[in-house]
């Protein structure tokens, strides 16, 4: 209730320039915690990304859509990340089905031998 009312007034006297924020339109908001997970979607709407470096992992890398006919990916303009943060917008252009996909593999200093492990991030969606 406070936070409504909070809402409410910080709205009072605001002008609009006819600008909407990639957030009021993003039809997702996905995270770490996302992975593997299965989300519907309508044609038209953003899918917003947030990823957070594991420790001992490099950040997440090659977010990309695996169609982009159905996601295509977006200029994100959130503010730049932090480091260790991967951010991606992409939009809902086409009904059908496309995964999100990134990838992390161990981080290793230089001279120094690792496991070639590597985590991946994917999440499905269908388009409608």
């Amino acid at each position: 209730m406070l936070v409504a009312s909070l809402l409410s007034i910080g709205g009072c006297g605001s002008v609009s320039h006819g600008s909407v924020s990639p957030t009021a339109r993003a039809g997702l908001v996905l995270t770490d915690a996302d992975a593997g997970k299965t989300f519907q979607l309508r044609s038209g709407r953003v899918v917003l990304v947030t990823l957070h470096q594991v420790s001992g992992y490099t950040a997440w890398s090659d977010l990309h859509s695996t169609d982009t006919a159905v996601l295509a990916p977006r200029v994100d303009t959130r503010k730049l990340a932090v480091r260790g943060v991967t951010l991606g917008s992409f939009g809902a252009t086409a009904a059908g089905k496309a995964q999100l996909q990134a990838t992390s593999s161990v981080s290793c200093p230089k001279l120094e031998v690792c496991p070639a492990l590597a985590r991946a991030w994917t999440v499905t969606i269908q388009v409608t």
